[in-house]
This record gives structure tokens, sequence and C-alpha cells, in this order.
């Protein structure tokens, strides 16, 4: 649990070489934070029944030196909520001064803070944003850093997500039967360290390691007991693509065995979303199924990389320029609308419908 005198880091001093830092004890304020909290907030672990959403917007990987267009196209398109699933910036650092410096850039972004002040916003993190060279569990200072991104977003000391350790939430809006349970996972401080050697291994399977942590695996299996028609889930990384040499949940085959499963169990229609790859595409599992899974993977806002990607999932084509990920859910048709848009233009680039099923 999180110590009651939370410390974020204030300046540094250095004496006779000796780097020294002066720590106030954590107020609630969000320093690290220019623009205004959004119009509306939502608590983590939370039911609104007041509050439908269909319209979700989503994506990842934001690179603030390139161009920030695309926060005013996204809000053009209207979305209920936003979903921000990792690398918010690319602080690239686990140095909490320096990690502090790059929220403080990202936060005087005008598009950024606009958008940040309308559209409701639901964020995790990944490896750029979290830290350096892929520290997992062993951050030297994974406390700071939770406690930086926390007041960036403005989460209010009220939050679920301030008491405990790790930024994984869930939120359940709308009434039977038109209920959408939203869960954002945490893939970073609670993560097993990566076996050592050479890239290849270094992002081999890994039997025995634990991506999501134990504690973070007992509230997921209880939040998918909760009664929900729709389950988004939010992965920083890719769920079902596996043949790529990159991070992936198939580098923690116990944990992807045991997420799948308990997807499965889970009644409702789950739509997986991942980022990371810095290009976009729809992972599908069990196609001709009555419940297919699928795995929208939105990646990135700004920055791609062209090239071909070995998975025997994807339907569709790989999507290599910069775009968001969007969720329209229409009840009366019981469908999900699945797209990649233009991060330029909203213009969809892939499209594909995904059915809901009890």
């Amino acid at each position: 649990m999180k110590s009651v005198f939370k410390c974020i880091l204030d300046k540094v001093v250095v004496r006779l070489g000796v780097l020294s830092v002066m720590a106030i004890p954590y107020t609630g304020a969000a320093e690290s934070q220019s623009s205004e909290s959004p119009l509306v907030e939502f608590l983590s672990d939370k039911t609104y029944t007041d509050q439908d959403i269909t319209q979700i917007a989503f994506g990842s990987c934001n690179k603030p030196t390139r161009d920030q267009g695309f926060w005013d196209v996204i809000r053009a398109e209207k979305p209920d909520i936003m979903l921000l699933l990792g690398d918010n910036h690319y602080g690239n650092t686990s140095n909490p001064v320096r990690l502090k410096r790059a929220y403080d850039k990202l936060a005087t972004i005008p598009q950024y803070s606009t958008f940040l002040q309308n559209v409701p916003t639901l964020p995790t993190w990944d490896n750029h944003d979290y830290g350096d060279k892929y520290p997992g569990r062993l951050h030297p200072h994974a406390e700071q850093s939770e406690q930086l991104f926390l007041d960036h977003f403005s989460i209010k000391k009220e939050d679920a997500r301030r008491s405990r350790d790790g930024i994984y939430g869930s939120w359940t809006f709308g009434e039977k039967p038109h209920r959408v349970q939203v869960l954002m996972l945490d893939l970073q401080r609670f993560r097993d360290p990566f076996q050592e050697g050479t890239r290849e291994e270094q992002f081999a399977p890994q039997p025995g390691k634990t991506l999501m942590g134990s504690e973070q695996w007992e509230w997921f299996e209880e939040q998918l007991k909760s009664e929900a028609e729709v389950r988004i889930i939010g992965s920083g990384i890719q769920v079902l693509s596996n043949e790529h040499g990159w991070r992936r949940w198939g580098m923690f085959p116990d944990d992807r065995e045991r997420l799948l499963r308990v997807i499965s169990e889970a009644k409702g229609t789950t739509v997986l979303l991942s980022g990371d790859r810095h290009r976009g595409e729809i992972s599908v599992m069990n196609p001709t199924s009555e419940r297919p899974l699928f795995d929208v993977t939105s990646s990135s806002f700004n920055v791609c990389y062209p090239g071909e990607e070995k998975n025997s999932l994807r339907v569709g084509e790989i999507i290599d320029e910069p775009h968001f990920g969007w969720l329209d859910i229409n009840w009366d048709e019981s469908s999900i609308k699945v797209q990649l848009l233009s991060s330029k233009t909203g213009a969809p680039l892939l499209t594909n419908t995904v059915k809901i099923h009890p």
C-alpha cells in the first residue's frame, strides 16, 4: 500500500558531486498539470448508471515534438470518453526530475490541454512514460513515477488509484441492457524483469513470470464478475498478436493464458484495445465462433513505422500512417463498429464489426 506521505520531487541540490533530492509531502495538487480538469470526471472502480457511452476514442504513442493537431481531430468526432493506452510522452527516464519535466512539457501543448478540458480521459501508461530501459517492478522510483502520472491527469484524492499501488482502474457506464465496463490495466508497475541476453532472448516467452502481479490479478478477476453487456479492456501492449519479436502478452505465457481464460468465462462481449507497435491493425481469435475475440491496436497518433509484421490473426491490412481508434456501439443492431481513423482528417482507414452477444 502507498505510504501516508507521498513525495514528489521539488528541487535538486548538487553538493560535492552528490545528487540530493529535496521532497515535499503530497498535497493532492496536480503540479505537473497546467490544463484544467475535464468537464466530467469519473472516479475509478465506480458505476455510473446515468452516463451512457457509445462513442469511444482510443490510441497510444504521442511524441510531443511531432504534430499535435490530432487532438483537435479526435475532439471534433465528439467521443464520450477517451482511452489513452500508454506512451503519453517519451520521457524515457526513471529519474523523477526529468520525468516531471516531460509531463510539464506535455501539459503546455494547447491542443492537448483543450482536449483534457473537454473530453473525459481514462489513461494508462507504457514503457516510455513509466521509466527507462524496461524497469518493471524494479523501477528505482516507481512511487514517484506513479505520483507524477496521477498528478498530471488530475486524479482526485478520493479515487481508488490514489490509495493503492498501480494505476489500473475500472468504470461501468449505463444501465441494463446497455452497460459498458472499461478496464484499464497497468502492465508496468508489477511486471517481472525480462530475462537477460540478446534482444531476441530478452523478448522471448518467459514462463513463470508475471505481467500484472497478484494484487492486480485479484482485482481484475473480481471486476469481471460485475455484470456488463460490453467490456473494453485497455492494454499497453498487444494481447493476441504473438509472432513478432517485441513486447507482447505472449512473453508472459502464463498470464496470457489466464487472461484469455477469464475473458472467455466472463459474461458479455469483450473487446481488447492495445498500443505500442507504431502501426495499427485488428487481430481476431476464433473468428468463426459465436464470440470471437478482437484486439484492436492503435499506435501511433503521430509517428508510424512502415513495413510488414507477422501476425496470422490479423484481419485487414496494417495501418502505417498516424491514426487513432474508434468504437461505435449500436445497441439497436447489437454491434460495435471498430475503426482506425486518420489523425489528419478523421477519415476511416480500417473498419470491422464486433457482434454483441450476451
